[in-house]
């Protein structure tokens, strides 16, 4: 999972940009709020021991932001009936 993201590099070489845009694309690419949340949670974890061991000065985790929750079926991607325009249920 972040392997594919930011290949081999140094922990300390990963800016709160590329960590952001991580985030942005796995929200693009399909995955729920919650699913990314867990995500950007268990980034903070690893980044915040590894600034308790001295690898890094500050987690930037924390300054990256998700966008708003989104509730309804806008956020599940499904559909109303009448959303559907003419079909089996057209009159």
């Amino acid at each position: 999972m972040f392997g594919s993201a930011f290949g081999r590099r140094q922990i300390r070489d990963i800016t709160r940009e590329e960590l952001q845009g991580f985030l942005s694309r796995k929200l693009g690419g399909g995955l729920s709020w919650e699913t990314v949340h867990h995500f950007k949670c268990g980034l903070s974890k690893i980044l915040g021991a590894a600034e308790d061991w001295g690898y890094i000065t500050e987690n930037l985790a924390q300054k990256t932001k998700l966008p708003r929750r989104q509730y309804g079926p806008a956020a599940s991607g499904t559909r109303r009936l009448s959303d559907t325009g003419p079909g089996c249920f057209a009159g």
